[in-house]
């Protein structure tokens, strides 16, 4: 880090103490926005600070922390930010069961609506431009697709969309991902895709595998099971998140899955050089 942005961050803390974690935070945000109007910079930072109390630690690194700073930063000039969220279909549970829900949608769906409106709503108060705010319905690569399409069930995903759709605030704009993105269908599709090469390094790949099988095995799935989805989940949400930062380039993603493992995997082999800018808040937060 340069003298210059060290002094930046010590002057805008004064008197003020807190924990190197956070000091060293707010130096990468210095060190990407050196050149910045002081007063911008500031601002960034309080945003940073209060970030700092309302997420979960240690899934945001040094290259998705500058993207963010950056993002912000513009917003503050010409370019407008924008929140959004990913949101996967609520599926039925137990051993042996698949297909979408048709009787409501999740707590984890909830949480991440009230996320998604309460951080906008804050970073507005904090001075930033932004664009309404939006949800994104992941309608593809359903979780045991075969079966629910060998069943006919592909039309109550449908109904879990409209499920969806009757909880969402009205400050919050609503899109299916296969309308943000339409090639989504063609590449990816409801029963996802799987690259090989995996566009994901190892050690994700293998922390997506670990994760999945604490999860799954609760549904009886066994290893090939498992490790089929987790190749699904590698291709399809890599090419999902290259895909996010061209028709998003000023967007940051607000993290909704309980997996959060998984959220490396949209950035691919970029993760450390080119990120998709995501920040990984506390469920009610």
């Amino acid at each position: 880090m340069t003298k210059k942005s060290g002094r930046i961050v010590k002057e805008y803390l004064g008197n003020n103490r807190i924990s190197k974690n956070d000091f060293d935070d707010l130096l990468i945000v210095g060190e990407e926005l050196i050149d910045e109007d002081i007063d911008n910079v500031h601002k960034v930072f309080n945003w940073f600070t209060y970030l700092q109390t309302n997420e979960i630690v240690g899934w945001r690194n040094k290259a998705n922390t500058k993207k963010i700073a950056r993002i912000l930063a513009d917003s503050l000039n010409d370019k407008s930010a924008r929140f959004y969220a990913l949101f996967c279909p609520s599926y039925k549970k137990g051993d042996g069961v698949f297909g979408v829900r048709t009787d409501g949608v999740g707590n984890t769906t909830i949480s991440g609506l009230n996320n998604l409106k309460s951080w906008h709503d804050s970073a507005i108060k904090f001075g930033f431009k932004l664009e309404k705010s939006l949800a994104i319905f992941f309608d593809i690569a359903l979780e045991q697709a075969e079966k629910i399409i060998e069943n006919g069930l592909l039309g109550e995903l449908q109904t879990n969309i409209s499920n969806f759709k009757q909880v969402i605030p009205e400050e919050i704009e609503f899109i299916k991902l296969s309308d943000l993105i339409p090639e989504v269908i063609t590449e990816v599709g409801p029963k996802g895709v799987i690259f090989d090469p995996l566009p994901v390094p190892d050690e994700v790949y293998d922390r997506i595998f670990e994760r999945g099988k604490k999860f799954y095995s609760l549904f009886g799935w066994d290893d090939t099971k498992i490790e089929k989805r987790s190749k699904t989940i590698a291709s399809s949400e890599s090419f999902v998140g290259r895909k996010l930062r061209e028709v998003l380039p000023t967007g940051i993603m607000l993290y909704t899955p309980t997996m959060l493992e998984r959220a490396q995997v949209y950035s691919g082999f970029e993760y450390n050089s080119n990120p998709l800018p995501i920040i990984f808040p506390i469920k009610g937060s």
